[in-house]
């Protein structure tokens, strides 16, 4: 057994969005101009309640802020244009909790409102406040809420709703602080993955009708009328044709909540027609020697509400405590993927060193954004000696055995002795939204066959360490290309680990 030493606290770990320690410091930044004629929106926060105020209208934009307990006094002032602290949205990234080099979470959208808090002498949030924002001309997409922290837009919430042209955004719950005479910066943005219409076709010109000639007049020598020409009728106007609807963004992955697999109590039998259980290496994380996914028996089972509790290791000489698995609100059915004895004595299967978890392979569709839910925990001292990840493969389920620079999504440890985001231990937390095409996605190509990797990696499981992922609401939306348009990887797509 690998003896690891125990590690307390925030660790040394360099996390770029969400710290190790469950907060995040804003550095002061100065204030912002105000637009010519706009307000404040002035609250005093409660140590004990929420406090919601209406924020001043940003041209035909209205709303309201909700900002959680806290102390200090604060001011809300929005803009439908970057304040000048903050540069305008264009891209939001959010980097894994993790020391080594990750592939960003990426997305593109429109922002619709940003939002100034300052204060004067200072304020403490216990989260990120929460909006609620009214726009006459929201475009469609899924709405979400990004913090300016470091040079850079991030994303601090879950998807928000969106009830006719108003949406709803929650803010995370990491605790922000305002700083004296400073400000910081927020803003809503509506996250698209829909393709560009086909141009409207122009109108048909109207034929110009000929004129009619005039009619010769026969001579005669008594004197006659001469007659009138008939008109010529007018052609009629070529109808205007109708423009191309726009394609509906569909989920190209099968089960992505394990509906039809868990009712039906097992894992599909290939990795194209939906989950199974795989395991991959070489692995880039520590210095184990995993077995390699073709001899390996990856550990991963399919969990329901009724589904029995377990441990993942335990600190000498009492068990840790249960956890009682569960999918994320609203599902009946969510996929488990572990390593550690604890586990093993509840469900089948008994954990080897390396990656475990479950895999589908996938055709990357036209504006594809890849997102997933995860609920994580274990018993572990060190990042150095296991994780819960999340990989692409170029290629099939074959890829994991060969593939030597798969793209990473992500890559933490979350479990209830080493934590580097506390608040998302035993509690489910969305991961993406990764934008897997175009200028500011992770390289891929519509057309591409690429393999998903979700689960967790140790170099050497034992009785005393282990850890766990729950996964749920897998998707990955985009325009399927039309069939026989499946293109082969391209040369220099991935990220290779330096």
């Amino acid at each position: 057994m690998l003896k690891r030493p125990f590690l307390i606290g925030c660790g040394l770990i360099a996390i770029s969005v969400i710290t190790a320690c469950g907060s995040s410091s804003v550095t002061s930044l100065p204030q912002a101009t105000p637009t010519p004629g706009s307000s404040v929106a002035t609250a005093t926060l409660s140590s004990t309640s929420s406090s919601t105020v209406t924020l001043p209208a940003a041209g035909s934009i209205t709303g309201s802020i909700t900002f959680p307990p806290g102390t200090g006094t604060v001011t809300a002032s929005t803009s439908t244009t970057a304040p000048s602290g903050a540069v305008a949205l264009t891209s939001i990234s959010r980097k894994a909790a993790s020391s080594r080099r990750t592939a960003q979470d990426v997305a593109t959208g429109t922002p619709i409102d940003y939002i100034t808090v300052s204060s004067n002498g200072g304020a403490s949030l216990t989260a990120a406040p929460s909006f609620t924002i009214t726009d006459p001309t929201l475009p469609a997409g899924t709405p979400y809420l990004a913090q300016y922290v470091s040079g850079a837009w991030t994303v601090v919430s879950a998807a928000g709703t969106t009830s006719g042209d108003t949406v709803t955004v929650t803010g995370n719950t990491e605790s922000i602080t305002v700083p004296a005479d400073g400000s910081i910066y927020f803003a809503i943005f509506i996250a698209t993955a829909t393709s560009s219409p086909s141009p409207a076709a122009s109108a048909s010109a109207a034929a110009s009708p000929s004129p009619s000639p005039s009619p010769s007049l026969k001579p005669s020598p008594s004197p006659s009328p001469s007659p009138s020409p008939s008109p010529s009728p007018s052609p009629s106007p070529s109808p205007s044709p109708s423009p191309s609807p726009s394609p509906t963004p569909t989920n190209v992955i099968i089960d992505g909540k394990f509906a039809t697999e868990g009712a039906a109590g097992a894992f599909a039998t290939s990795a194209t027609t939906g989950w199974v259980k795989c395991s991959w290496d070489p692995h880039p994380n520590g210095s184990a020697s995993p077995l390699p996914a073709s001899s390996a028996s990856p550990t991963a089972t399919l969990i329901s509400a009724s589904s029995a509790g377990f441990t993942v290791g335990y600190a000498s000489p009492s068990p840790y405590p249960t956890v009682s698995p569960r999918p994320n609100t609203g599902d009946t059915y969510a996929a488990l993927a572990y390593t550690g004895t604890g586990a093993d004595t509840t469900f089948s299967g008994t954990s080897g060193k390396g990656a475990n978890g479950i895999c589908q392979t996938f055709t990357v569709p036209q504006n594809a954004v890849l997102t997933m839910n995860v609920n994580e925990g274990g018993y572990e001292s060190s990042i150095a000696y296991g994780d819960q990840e999340a990989y692409l493969f170029m290629g099939g389920a074959s890829a994991l055995t060969a593939e030597s620079s798969p793209i990473q999504l992500f890559s933490e440890l979350n479990t209830q002795s080493y934590s580097q985001t506390p608040a998302d231990v035993g509690n489910w937390t969305e991961r993406g939204p990764y934008t897997l095409t175009g200028t500011n996605g992770l390289g891929l190509t519509a057309g591409q066959t690429v393999t998903l990797f979700i689960g967790t990696y140790d170099n050497g499981p034992s009785t005393h360490y282990g850890e766990y992922i729950l996964i749920d609401d897998v998707s990955v939306l985009g325009i399927p290309l039309p069939a026989g348009t499946a293109k082969a990887r391209p040369p220099m797509k991935v990220r290779s680990f330096k």
